[in-house]
């Protein structure tokens, strides 16, 4: 199996899990006590139970974190200064000249 196999394997288990949690928020949920749904004592309607909704909603936002993690939207991604000629700049040696202007400062380093 390649990877883009296994890629498109765990994509469709989360589309499915996403599509069963979809179900379960968009289903009303209702308070229950003994067997029997509860009733708001001055109006009479059924007290809906958001705990189930708030469930699956959880379940999506894992779906959701998991598919851009697979599909590397979070990955770190590298950026290049490049020059008026087309050269590489090193970031590292920007940072003294940096200093010299004020922009940064030695505190800056502090937090590396």
């Amino acid at each position: 199996m390649t990877d883009e196999d296994r890629t498109r394997v765990q994509l469709d288990k989360l589309a499915e899990l996403e599509k069963r949690a979809e179900e379960l928020v968009e289903r009303p949920h209702f308070h229950m006590h003994d067997g029997e749904p509860v009733r708001h004592p001055d109006t009479g309607e059924l007290l809906r139970d958001d705990e189930p909704t708030l469930r699956g909603l959880d379940v999506q936002l894992g779906v959701l974190k998991l598919r851009a993690k697979i599909l590397g939207y979070d990955a770190p991604q590298k950026h290049h200064l490049v020059d008026e000629k087309g050269n590489t700049i090193d970031i590292t040696r920007l940072v003294p000249l940096l200093r010299v202007m004020g922009i940064t400062n030695e505190d800056d380093d502090a937090d590396d």
